[in-house]
């Protein structure tokens, strides 16, 4: 488990999809799956959508918006290294990937 910041674009999105959960559940009644009112990603019906769609749909998305084909993992080496050319600290880009040690961090992004 990590903690990561919250930025008010994502906490509003956040709030956003929270509140169309809660219209769902209204619209569905007792055909809406409670199981999984815990999770952000699931479907209209209630149904968490699972964790490895989003890796295997994202190279077909980028593709068909006009961008080059990339992996949905990728964006996790691009923020790194947005985050590091942007003055924050090493060490707290280490926390927030979770890496055990920050030599990983230093000799992949330094």
């Amino acid at each position: 488990m990590r903690t990561l910041p919250l930025i008010p674009v994502f906490r509003a999105k956040l709030l956003e999809v929270q509140e169309q959960q809660k219209a769902n559940r209204r619209l569905c009644g007792k055909s809406y799956n409670k199981a999984h009112q815990g999770y952000i990603y699931t479907d209209a019906m209630g149904n968490r959508v699972m964790p490895d769609y989003l890796s295997r749909a994202f190279p077909e998305f980028m593709v068909s918006h006009g961008f080059r084909r990339m992996r949905f993992h990728d964006l996790r080496h691009s923020c790194a290294s947005l985050l590091l050319a942007s003055g924050v600290p090493l060490k707290q880009i280490q926390e927030w990937l979770g890496h055990k040690n920050f030599s990983i961090t230093a000799d992949t992004y330094d």
